[in-house]
């Protein structure tokens, strides 16, 4: 959402709910999985593409534009043949992944209550094939009926 969006979306929204500009930045789940994988250190698009699986190419693409845009990436061309692109998160991204992080952890408590019992989670850092089974596992444990954690 570019920022004109945002401050037009600021002007005319209720002040009771400021977490909606939040909301709006990371409108879809790409740009929430790009920046949980950008938090963890510089990646070149090829290895967000690799590390975020399910991902195609031309959504990546406008995820990235569109977080560079807002002022979460940032990204930096390197004077190479063949060229290097690296993406990383910006100072303000960056105060929003302690958010997520949070969010994170709420959303852990949420998917063990509802399997009723603890889920052993592995996070590397980046995103990995464990993570992948664990989402598969976690869906069966929640039932068809909670696909919308992951989906």
């Amino acid at each position: 959402m570019p920022w004109g969006e945002i401050i037009m979306l600021t002007a005319n929204m209720s002040l009771e709910c400021p977490a909606l500009i939040t909301v709006k930045l990371i409108d879809s789940k790409w740009k929430l999985l790009i920046l949980w994988e950008l938090s963890h250190g510089d990646c070149r698009f090829g290895d967000i593409l690799k590390n975020i699986g399910g991902i195609r190419q031309k959504v990546l693409t406008q995820s990235l534009r569109s977080l560079e845009a807002d002022g979460l990436v940032s990204r930096q061309v390197y004077a190479e043949v063949p060229p290097r692109v690296e993406y990383s998160v910006t100072d303000l991204a960056r105060d929003l992944a302690k958010v997520l992080d949070v969010m994170g952890e709420w959303g852990i408590k949420y998917a063990e209550m509802k399997a009723g019992h603890a889920i052993e989670w592995h996070f590397s850092g980046k995103s990995d094939r464990n993570a992948v089974r664990d989402d598969r596992r976690l869906r069966r444990e929640l039932g068809s009926g909670h696909n919308e954690l992951t989906s």
